[in-house]
């Protein structure tokens, strides 16, 4: 494909017809990068990606330039001329990060040598330094039988306790027909929904099938969390995506608190349940991986000391624990704990025994707490209506939340039934395995230390999965916005600037913007 010309062309060409096709071109040379990653060929994706790399790269350099070459003095259409030019590299910039982004994770998910050193290399470029290690994106579902490692010999590795053929075959059976996304539950709440929401059940409450299931949840996890004796309610929620989705590096926090004083709280302990995967069998998709930082060590600002700065911000955040999906499986890990889901790999969608393209993981989560603040429950108007007759402006309007209270009021609660008091967890739970990770995170390294950051833009990848500087970058991101810390960041970096007589790193820019998101899909 031919790289952007502008030298023979006229202001007017260029602006009516050169550069809108340029975008054209490269959008649906993503599209199709896309469409073959979702079919699982990885090869193919790799070698488009690689030729958007190349087209927007010559592209911005003469759009670059063109921009160079604007006298100072212009007339009006020299100064509209000059606008559609920063336009189209503004969007040309963008599009080679979306495309880098993309590259560096399908590089890494097949980590041979050359595809590490190349990622390193579009990471450096892109001004990162630390990367999720190969070893956890690269998960291969093919190889699962072999047996698992032993915990590594480091206290500070999370505990995590994993039970199989954890629920009765009923209670499975109700909570996947509840938390089926054709159904009340997601679509009552317009799911996904923007703004995360849970709900909150007092332990203490009314006697209902909800109500039996932490209950008995919680006597299974109390030997092995004794601080749930502190318990005194559980916040509920509930996911359901494909199977190449992923959720980011995240804590569980007591949103409500946080906002308002600053204070960090995270649940006593956090629960996954895995009630369908995208194939139905063991290991079924992406896991789940749990590190060994948690909420206490923002609080505690790393006080261990400097010396273990040299990867992932600190010693702690550099171990993790790795749970795969399974149906009926419990995972139940410390709620303050540093997790995400992994990014999908292509060879779970594809091959022989590949999955329905619409099977989805869902999972229902639950949160033990001491103390919570709650927040209001929505007001589902026309309730006794069909759902699927709700306004897409109504369903929009609802003001949701984390831990909601009224959980009893809502359209799909009544939906659980099940009698109350009864047995909902298996008697023949047993134990499931995890893999440890000693190194959760890679030092990105072998690119020239000039080329770091050229490529930089305002775009900000979803995941958290590659960091500028350290882990703490993702800390920073969970305190923003919160009262007071801004303000003593600034002064942080005022200070750090008058040190070091000159400027400063600029700011990680995590914010979350998923591919999915900027390149549509042409179905």
């Amino acid at each position: 494909m031919c790289s952007l010309t502008l030298a023979s062309n006229s202001l007017a060409t260029l602006s009516r017809k050169l550069l809108p096709a340029m975008s054209l071109m490269t959008e649906n040379l993503l599209q199709s990068a896309e469409a073959l990653r979702l079919q699982g060929d990885a090869p193919r994706a790799i070698t488009v990606l690689s030729e958007v790399l190349t087209q927007t790269t010559a592209d911005i350099t003469a759009l670059t330039t063109k921009i160079d070459s604007f006298a100072a003095s212009k007339t009006d259409a020299e100064y509209d001329a000059e606008y559609t030019v920063l336009s189209s590299l503004d969007t040309t910039t963008q599009m080679r990060g979306i495309a880098t982004y993309q590259l560096i994770l399908l590089l890494l998910q097949s980590p041979t040598a050359p595809n590490v050193t190349r990622a390193h290399t579009l990471l450096t470029k892109l001004g990162f330094s630390l990367s999720l290690s190969p070893k956890i994106l690269s998960y291969d579902t093919r190889h699962f039988t072999k047996p698992r490692p032993p915990a590594p010999a480091n206290p500070t590795i999370p505990t995590v306790k994993v039970f199989d053929n954890a629920l009765t075959t009923e209670t499975l059976k109700t909570l996947t027909e509840i938390f089926d996304p054709t159904k009340t539950f997601f679509t009552v709440h317009n799911y996904p929904t923007p703004m995360f929401f849970s709900y909150n059940l007092p332990l203490d409450s009314q006697p209902t099938f909800l109500h039996s299931l932490t209950h008995q949840i919680h006597a299974l996890l109390l030997p092995s969390f004794p601080q749930l004796k502190n318990a005194t309610s559980s916040e509920i929620w509930a996911h359901s995506r494909h199977g190449d989705g992923h959720h980011q590096f995240h804590y569980d926090l007591d949103e409500v608190t946080l906002a308002t004083t600053g204070q960090l709280k995270s649940p006593l302990v956090s629960c996954v349940v895995y009630l369908t995967t995208v194939t139905g069998d063991e290991y079924a998709g992406n896991p789940t991986v749990v590190v060994d930082r948690c909420v206490q060590d923002i609080d505690e600002g790393d006080e261990e000391g400097e010396e273990g700065e040299e990867q992932g911000g600190s010693e702690k955040g550099r171990a993790g624990v790795l749970v795969y999906p399974k149906v009926n499986r419990l995972m139940a890990f410390p709620g303050g704990n540093l997790h995400c889901v992994v990014p999908g790999l292509v060879q779970d969608s594809t091959g022989s025994d590949s999955p329905d393209p619409d099977a989805r993981r869902t999972t229902l989560m639950i949160g033990f707490w001491d103390t919570v603040s709650t927040t209001a429950a929505p007001s589902f108007e026309g309730e006794e209506e069909e759902e699927e007759e709700l306004e897409e402006e109504e369903k929009e309007g609802l003001e949701l939340g984390p831990n909601m209270s009224g959980i009893e009021n809502t359209p799909w609660f009544g939906e659980l039934g099940g009698s109350t008091g009864c047995a909902v967890l298996n008697e023949h739970i047993v134990a499931g395995t995890v893999e440890y990770v000693d190194d959760v995170w890679d030092e990105v390294e072998g690119a020239a230390e000039e080329e770091f950051g050229e490529w930089e833009s305002d775009v900000a990848f979803t995941g958290r999965f590659f960091l500028r500087e350290s882990i703490e970058e993702i800390d920073h991101e969970v305190l923003s916005g919160v009262k007071g810390y801004e303000e003593e960041e600034e002064e942080e970096e005022d200070e750090e600037e008058e040190e070091e007589g000159g400027g400063t790193k600029r700011k990680a820019e995590i914010e979350l913007v998923d591919i999915a998101d900027l390149v549509k899909k042409s179905k």
